[in-house]
């Protein structure tokens, strides 16, 4: 997992910085079959996107990615086609919370519609982002990644809201 970084802004008003993680899953593609990823979040962290980019493009039969959590299995992208019908890797391209390419799960508004939102960002709970990568056929040239940025608060951090009277 890599961290990007922290700083500390306790300017007295019983505020604290959080720390912005970016959790990297790498699929490379050998063999037909299903390869899964895991983002694991602590509770109140606050998912700030998902970035899907397709760096070599699959040779599979079909190449099918999906990314969401417990909830709803494909809730941030569904159906994503990995052989450069909707990420076309000799260009770069990746989809995100802001450009999701039509992929969008139920999660995830388009963009393009006045007041779309992006649900379930921050949870009570502890919670798993899930990204699996279903091929069929015997492809093995695919290399895509899946970047979750999120933040959370280190657990001594935590401070209980101000309350004013």
């Amino acid at each position: 997992m890599a961290h990007w970084s922290s700083v500390d802004v306790n300017d007295g008003t019983n505020a604290k910085a959080t720390v912005l993680r970016v959790t990297t899953m790498k699929f490379v593609e050998t063999a037909a079959g299903t390869y899964t990823g895991a983002c694991l979040m602590p509770a109140d962290a606050l998912l700030y996107d998902i970035v899907v980019h397709n760096e070599v493009a699959s040779n599979a039969t079909t190449s099918s990615l999906k990314v969401g959590d417990a909830v709803t299995a494909d809730g941030y992208f569904t159906a994503v086609d990995m052989k450069a019908t909707d990420l076309v890797a000799s260009t770069g391209e990746s989809i995100n919370f802001y450009a999701a390419g039509g992929q969008q799960g139920a999660d995830l508004d388009d963009v393009a519609v006045i007041a779309s939102h992006v649900r379930r960002r921050r949870l009570t709970g502890t919670r798993t982002i899930s990204a699996v990568l279903t091929t069929t056929g015997a492809g093995a040239a695919g290399r895509s990644w899946v970047d979750v940025l999120w933040a959370s608060m280190p657990s001594g951090d935590r401070v209980a809201p101000l309350v004013v009277v």
